[in-house]
């Protein structure tokens, strides 16, 4: 039987937002914890999930509920994903600025958004015909029960419902797991980029561009 997946809710920021941090913990910390090199990894963690936490109680912007779809275990969010087109609305692009302005104040803000660029010239940009996927989690302990699979198979799901042609996704290069997940899934390599100094510096990894083409 296949998992029930939802769009998710703001009662499940608790655990969706640790969720969507172990999704890519080197990218989230590198956009949000650059220049607190006092901090140790879990104020890190801490830092960058309060944020999320409270981006989920909003319904638009990056992290807002609306664009994460979970499976939930006994009332607990054990499994997520997001995806997106190439063109972004209008709305969600100040939903998101709203909420960094909200809870970093503007100076913050203002480095988050220059981190985001960074990341963003890393990562592979959905073309007309692609959905991207990101944000994809799962529980540890309801890993090996083919949520991924499940998520994967709603995302593809919803490209041919737009009319897109292929799957597109990004994942750190040393995230093998993932890797093979993917791969088995249909997804194949078609590419790599290496950070810059500046992104280097800041934290962020390489990634490897995987594609599938859909039937």
């Amino acid at each position: 039987m296949q998992d029930k997946i939802t769009s998710a809710k703001p009662s499940d920021a608790a655990s969706l937002a640790k969720l969507i941090y172990q999704s890519g913990p080197a990218n989230i910390e590198a956009v949000f914890c650059d220049e607190m090199a006092d901090f140790d990894e879990q104020q890190k963690q801490s830092h960058c999930i309060a944020y999320i936490q409270q981006a989920l109680q909003q319904p638009d912007g990056q992290f807002g509920y609306q664009n994460q779809y979970v499976i939930r275990e006994q009332g607990s969010v054990v499994a997520c994903v997001s995806f997106w087109t190439c063109v972004l609305p209008e709305s969600f692009k100040q939903a998101t600025l709203s909420n960094l302005l909200e809870h970093f104040g503007a100076v913050k803000c203002a480095t988050i958004l220059k981190n985001s660029e960074l990341l963003s010239e890393l990562l592979r940009r959905p073309s007309v015909n692609e959905l991207s996927i990101g944000h994809l989690s799962v529980d540890p302990n309801f890993q090996r029960r083919r949520l991924a699979t499940s998520l994967l198979q709603y995302c593809q799901a919803k490209a041919k419902l737009k009319g897109k042609t292929s799957l597109i996704l990004d994942l750190a290069a040393d995230n093998h797991a993932a890797y093979d997940t993917y791969k088995a899934f249909g997804f194949v390599q078609v590419g790599s980029s290496q950070p810059g100094a500046s992104a280097k510096c800041a934290g962020m990894v390489p990634h490897i561009h995987m594609l599938k083409q859909l039937s």
